[in-house]
């Protein structure tokens, strides 16, 4: 298929990674590694560190006690995942006839703009109103000139039917995909681009985020031809020309950083091709004063502020990350505390200049909020999970470390002045991943429409999995003998159980249409209630561990409503219970098992998997 030739000569790996989702060979290894700003590395190596505080303590869970306790719980129904649609692209089945009638269309269009569209800066009401007239007017004929305005329309109208849910928005989407055929992809424009972009926002929120990537990568090569990313190709431009290609090509850059960092991939555009001079063409200031002029420059406001934050999240994938090269940082304990002070300095500024204490706490107090309040607020919003989402993107490769190091008793952390450093940082991570969480949580509980008409869906429902990991890194330091200083400054440690099933419980609600949110969510909790109810006494050793006909304590699942085990006094001391009488856990279970074998329940291929940053 000439689609799957495109993607392979784009990137290979990613080629590789969309076909794979479409064999029949869903069960063999994926053949790319997954970097450390990925939730699926930071999973594994918070594993890692489990593990190998059990083997330091002499104690194994044996593997055909953990086949049982799976084999003999009652999984429950799982949500099906979206269909393929990789068969839809660039398909000659595109009937035109499928457009609405024009005063449906204008309908859709501004609903598009009134939600989604009211932040995207490079497309406008007016420009798509009249791509549609002309579309309309020569409705007639086939010619190939009008297929990017066409398909620029259809994704517009599944994103309207995304919000309003009057109609299925597969239709449109479907028609979208049958519209990039290879002369439209290999004929670079602002219209194609502009396709490209919301079809890539769109999939990511439609549980298709890996086939995302293939787009993305088309929507890089679209940008270079086009010269968007060379100030020289602007000296020619009118204003209002140079506004339109900064604005695409700062969208590109900014979708390259989020893909990149949740698909634990490497950047396809580097920092060293983003001049920052470029930022000050996204406003030409040469509009009248009116009210649609400062709404205007209002939605550039944010859209340069949420630019510049993704510069820093760029530097922190590089420096911090080594590019997702490898799922853990080569970096030793000191240069990463070195570089995640320097990046948090960094991000204080940012935060100073677009959320100051004064926006943020506007928005902290949401208990009598109304629908209006959301949408009025919903740019700063959007800017606290970004930010927060780039905060603990940063901090947690340091987290992992300290961890690490301790468990393996390196004197890393010998250095009382090193832990007081780390816990200043790791004090400063654990309030953003309370304020995430609490604002996720919120947004579910008050307005889930926010998530469909902000297109924020994805990036909430990866960020729920990040929070509950770092909530689950943070549990397990508050009983590791030896890493208690990383949470002795953290105000509610003692409620740490609490807070862990709070995450859980916004992670299941946020993904409860996704069958790999809910089968995370059923793994993670599983993992904390055999970690919390196992539990031996002095003395004990592995062989007292081996199978028995007996589910151990907490290998079923835990009826919707309850919570997490706690001690018999009632207490929330669980982590001690834990790490002072640690298992070996997850020994014979190896990335690839975890993602695709039959201890995770039915088979799923990656597009399934991909959601929650997995891979």
């Amino acid at each position: 298929m000439y689609w799957q030739l495109v993607s392979l000569i784009v990137h290979p790996d990613h080629a590789t990674l969309v076909d794979r989702r479409y064999s029949d060979s869903g069960s063999q290894s994926i053949n790319h590694t997954l970097g450390s700003s990925s939730n699926h590395a930071i999973f594994w190596s918070l594993n890692e560190i489990v593990t190998k505080v059990g083997t330091n303590s002499g104690l194994l869970l044996h593997p055909e006690r953990l086949r049982n306790s799976q084999a003999n719980t009652d999984y429950g129904p799982l949500p099906d995942p979206p269909s393929s649609s990789v068969p839809g692209y660039g398909t000659d089945r595109v009937g035109t006839d499928l457009l609405p009638e024009r005063q449906t269309a204008v309908r859709w269009i501004i609903q598009f703009s009134d939600t989604v569209g009211s932040l995207l800066p490079y497309i406008s009401e007016a420009s798509l109103i009249s791509g549609l007239d002309e579309v309309l007017n020569r409705a007639g004929n086939t010619k190939r000139s009008i297929r990017p305005m066409l398909a620029l329309l259809n994704i517009v109208f599944a994103f309207a039917l995304s919000v309003t849910q009057e109609h299925s928005p597969e239709t449109y989407y479907r028609q979208t995909l049958g519209l990039l055929d290879p002369e439209a992809l290999c004929v670079s424009s602002s219209r194609l681009l502009q396709t490209l972009l919301l079809l890539a926002l769109y999939q990511q929120n439609s549980q298709r985020s890996t086939e995302s990537l293939t787009i993305h990568c088309l929507s890089v090569k679209v940008a270079y031809q086009l010269g968007l990313h060379a100030p020289i190709s602007y000296s020619h431009n009118v204003p209002e020309e140079k506004e339109l290609k900064s604005r695409l090509w700062f969208a590109v850059v900014n979708q390259d950083r989020i893909v990149s960092s949740a698909l634990g991939q490497p950047s396809l555009i580097p920092s060293s091709h983003v001049r920052m001079e470029l930022v000050e063409l996204l406003s030409s200031k040469s509009y009248v004063d009116d009210i649609d002029s400062s709404y205007r420059n209002s939605m550039v406001d944010h859209f340069r502020d949420l630019t510049t934050l993704h510069q820093i999240m760029g530097q922190a994938l590089e420096e911090v990350h080594d590019s997702n090269m490898s799922p853990v940082t080569p970096l030793s304990l000191h240069e990463l505390l070195e570089k995640t002070t320097k990046l948090s300095l960094e991000m204080g500024r940012w935060r100073q200049n677009a959320l100051p204490s004064r926006i943020l706490e506007t928005i902290a107090d949401r208990d009598a909020w109304s629908p209006a309040n959301f949408k009025a607020s919903r740019p700063t919003i959007l800017l606290a999970i970004y930010y927060y989402r780039t905060q603990l993107m940063t901090c947690g490769p340091l987290l992992v470390a300290v961890l690490r190091s301790i468990t393996r008793k390196s004197p890393d952390c010998d250095s009382e002045l090193l832990r007081d450093n780390i816990a200043a940082i790791l004090k400063t991570d654990f309030q953003h991943v309370l304020e995430l969480h609490r604002l996720i949580s919120d947004i579910l509980q008050r307005q889930e429409p926010f998530f469909r008409e902000n297109a924020i869906w994805w990036t909430c429902n990866y960020c729920a999995l990040t929070t509950t990991l770092h909530v689950f890194g943070f549990w397990l330091a508050s009983g590791c003998q030896g890493a208690e200083f990383i949470t002795k400054q953290v105000s509610s440690v003692n409620s740490m159980d609490e807070l862990l099933n709070e995450c859980l419980g916004t992670l299941k609600a946020i993904g409860v249409a996704s069958a790999m949110s809910i089968n995370a969510y059923r793994r993670i909790f599983r993992y904390v209630q055999l970690l919390r109810g196992i539990s031996l006494g002095p003395g004990d050793k592995a062989a007292e561990l081996e199978p028995t006909d007996t589910i151990p304590v907490g290998a079923r699942e835990i009826p919707s409503g309850q919570t997490l085990p706690t001690a018999e006094n009632g207490s929330t001391s669980g982590p001690s219970l834990i790490l002072d009488d640690s298992i070996d856990f997850f020994t014979q279970v190896n990335e690839n098992d975890l993602i695709y074998g039959n201890w995770l329940g039915p088979n799923f291929g990656p597009n399934e998997f991909d959601v929650l940053g997995f891979i």
